[in-house]
């Protein structure tokens, strides 16, 4: 299927409008390719968005040109065609010279990293056209707002999402997240208490990182899913009562509770048992509440200081 392109050399910085056109000729159809040159060096994920191109026989011969490939990362990148930041450059290439996508090997992608890849609301609805069998996605710092949070509810499969550092992001529209959620990072946004509130429908979530979030103060706390098993609050505004919101989580793991200076007595030992991991480091803690706590038997670490 692929043919006679030989001494190409890749670089570090490769030039993308010359890496489509390359992709553009291994997609219509050459039979024989030799890389040379800087492909020791070349970046993996650039290494893999060519695989992600070749049929399987090409991506074998590529994994055993040099000894770099035998790392087991370098293997899966180059079989898996992981598409990441880079591929998502690819794939922002396409749409803006209304280049056809290749949308059957897209739907096979199920890891998509677009981490400081500004994002506007347009090119987010592509993507979920584009990828729709994703189930791990980071968009963080991508500068998206409530109503590209909305447009995730196209996802069916989605397991991992993280929307860290977007402060337009407020939880405005979290009531439309996917029900498949499992992990959901939605640190350094503006999130309060109503977008808390708004996560009770995801009986599947497991993992929740909300940390800064200053406008959290805690009063929904007791809205959230009881599958969750992690809990960051890390830097929010809760203060004790509201903490004790959290004793209907019954599964609860690990909580971090790290700065928030309203913290002064709270009463730990009223939470669920299960909690073996407890963070209360820079809070306001009095010394019987940290006597207390450190009595627990269940809690085998405690961070206070």
């Amino acid at each position: 299927m692929i043919g006679s392109i030989t001494n190409f050399h890749l670089s570090s910085k490769p030039n993308f409008a010359a890496l489509i056109t390359m992709i553009d000729s291994l997609v219509r159809g050459f039979n024989a390719l030799t890389l040379t040159g800087g492909i020791q060096s070349a970046p993996l994920d650039l290494v893999g968005l060519f695989a992600s191109y070749l049929p399987l026989e090409d991506r074998a011969r590529l994994a055993r040109c040099c000894k770099r490939f035998s790392a087991p990362y370098a293997f899966s990148v180059i079989f898996a065609g992981k598409i990441n930041a880079l591929g998502a450059r690819y794939l922002s290439y396409c749409l803006k010279v209304q280049k056809p996508i290749d949308h059957s090997r897209l739907q096979k992608v199920t890891d998509l990293d677009l981490k400081n890849q500004k994002l506007s609301l347009e090119r987010l609805q592509e993507i979920t056209r584009c990828f729709p069998n994703l189930e791990k996605l980071s968009l963080s710092l991508c500068d998206i707002d409530d109503r590209g949070v909305a447009a995730l509810c196209k996802f069916s499969s989605l397991k991992t999402l993280s929307l860290q550092g977007n402060s337009r992001v407020t939880g405005a529209t979290f009531d439309t997240l996917p029900r498949t959620l499992e992990s959901l990072t939605a640190s350094q946004c503006t999130l309060d208490d109503q977008a808390i509130g708004a996560l009770s429908s995801l009986s599947r979530l497991v993992s929740l990182t909300i940390f800064n979030n200053p406008g959290i103060e805690g009063t929904t706390l007791d809205l959230l899913p009881q599958s969750l098993k992690s809990l960051s609050l890390a830097h929010c505004s809760v203060g004790d009562q509201e903490l004790l919101k959290l004793k209907l989580l019954k599964s609860l793991q690990k909580l971090d509770c790290t700065g928030n200076k309203k913290l002064v007595s709270p009463q730990i030992g009223q939470l669920s048992p299960t909690i073996q991991w407890l963070s209360l480091a820079r809070c306001s803690l009095s010394q019987s509440a940290v006597g207390q706590i450190q009595s627990l038997t269940h809690i085998s670490k405690f961070l206070h200081r």
